[in-house]
């Protein structure tokens, strides 16, 4: 805990609120409680009766807060990423800038608890805080529809697009190299500019090529081994209990861009494109191995996630997701089924 407030620069304060707080299977909305209640949201200002507007602000809130803190810091850090959410309407100037301020902080408190968690092994935990983390950055509830996180896109048009696709990488491989078709469904409801903005985006969204390979440090030869996974294969891959394995993700953006800055105007520090990889059992609900890893551009680029396989024989099914820390409906999983033996 030490060392993650270190990386972080955050206080020992708040790694004791993460002991103390963090459980797994928690829902979002008491991590996000959590988050608010770091240790550097203290000196958040609630000036002179901002008590009140915090409480109109709570009306319009998805998730309510006691009716006695709306003079605690906490509580309008709290309110101030429900409203961001939301896209609400702030009660005045000062309101934004203090969202700016508690926007800076997030990322690095949030970084943390997925370390903290992932630390313990929870898996369940760590995917439910990385999806708060695309909220943050998004400008959106993980329950709405992605295709609002393009620009100028009102909820009240989402049926718009049920003739192309209501899933948003969908949407955007109909439609990435086809402006007519994307403008035939939007040219009554929105402006040329606009549509061109939206198919702008839409052509820039990253499309991830994703390979998996099985390393092993054991064969007849002694010489390291390599299989080739095929995506959601179910034919079993045959490894040895106890022994250390290597998952060997390749990963190549299949669209050039030219910048790998993510699309997240409501981020206004802005934000690059990153990316976990992730392994684990969702059965048993286990985090087996996280990595991090920047900007996935058109050249292949291999990254490593090390694990050991299980004691108990048999087989047993692992999930590989890749999870953007920026985009909200992106994120690919993959299962890897083993065959553990002798």
């Amino acid at each position: 805990m030490g060392k993650i407030a270190s990386f972080y620069y955050l206080s020992h304060n708040t790694m004791s609120i993460f002991t103390q707080s963090l459980e797994e299977n928690l829902t979002v909305d008491q991590y996000l409680y959590i988050l608010c209640n770091s240790y550097e949201y203290n000196e958040l200002p609630v000036r002179h009766n901002e008590e009140l507007l915090n409480e109109e602000l709570a009306k319009l809130c998805r998730y309510s807060v006691d009716q006695y803190s709306y003079d605690s810091p906490h509580t309008k850090a709290f309110l101030l990423l429900q409203a961001h959410f939301s896209r609400l309407p702030l009660p005045c100037t000062d309101y934004n800038t203090d969202l700016k301020s508690v926007l800076d902080q997030a990322i690095r408190i949030i970084q943390a608890m997925i370390d903290t968690v992932a630390e313990r092994g929870w898996l369940t935990s760590t995917l439910r805080i990385m999806q708060l983390f695309q909220m943050i950055v998004q400008a959106r509830w993980m329950d709405e529809s992605a295709i609002t996180t393009l620009p100028h896109i009102k909820k009240q048009d989402l049926h718009l697009f049920s003739s192309l696709s209501m899933a948003l990488p969908v949407l955007c491989f109909n439609t990435r190299d086809n402006y007519k078709k994307l403008a035939k469904i939007l040219c009554r409801d929105y402006l040329e500019e606009q549509i061109r903005e939206i198919h702008e985006v839409i052509r820039d969204m990253p499309i991830i090529s994703v390979d998996l390979m099985l390393e092993s440090s054991w064969s007849i030869d002694a010489e390291k081994k390599k299989i080739t996974l095929k995506p959601n294969n179910v034919d079993s891959m045959i490894v040895r209990r106890n022994e250390e394995y290597t998952l060997i993700v390749g990963l190549k953006r299949l669209n050039a861009s030219k910048n790998l800055k993510a699309h997240c105007p409501m981020f206004l520090k802005g934000k690059d494109e990153s990316w976990f990889l992730v392994l684990g059992d969702i059965q048993n609900k286990e985090l087996w191995a996280l990595k991090r890893v920047s900007g996935i551009n058109s050249q292949q680029r291999y990254h490593q996630l090390q694990f050991t396989a299980p004691n108990s024989l048999g087989k047993t099914k692992l999930t590989f997701y890749l999870i953007s820390d920026c985009y909200i409906g992106l994120d690919q999983q993959y299962d890897i089924y083993l065959n553990v033996t002798c």
